[in-house]
């Protein structure tokens, strides 16, 4: 069965993450441009690792779905169920995987 606290919570917490890394350059960084709070880990990425690499990273809610989610299950079964990981909490992982990118799918429109 699906937890949906844990749906909505790792929604959230893609979409905290992708506005927290955001920034715009602008014609001039210093007068024009805006950048939030972990502006740096963004900038960086895009630098090192690419455009690619950054998007399940960093830059796109959908995609992010399949990182974050992974990690923030095995954070959530280990810590707070006290399980270990299994077969049948595989399928609940990809599952879960699912219903995270389309959420934020859906929520990505209305941001």
């Amino acid at each position: 069965m699906i937890n949906f606290h844990f749906i909505i919570a790792t929604s959230l917490f893609i979409f905290g993450l992708n506005f927290a890394t955001d920034y715009d350059d602008g014609e001039n960084f210093k007068q024009n441009g805006h950048y939030n709070v972990l502006w740096k880990l963004k900038f960086y990425s895009l630098r090192y690792i690419g455009e690619f690499w950054t998007r399940p990273l960093l830059s796109c809610p959908v995609c992010m779905a399949s990182f974050w989610t992974t990690i923030n299950y095995i954070v959530w079964q280990l810590y707070v169920a006290n399980q270990l990981i299994s077969w049948h909490n595989l399928v609940q992982l990809l599952m879960s995987i699912m219903v995270v990118a389309g959420l934020n799918r859906i929520l990505k429109g209305f941001i």
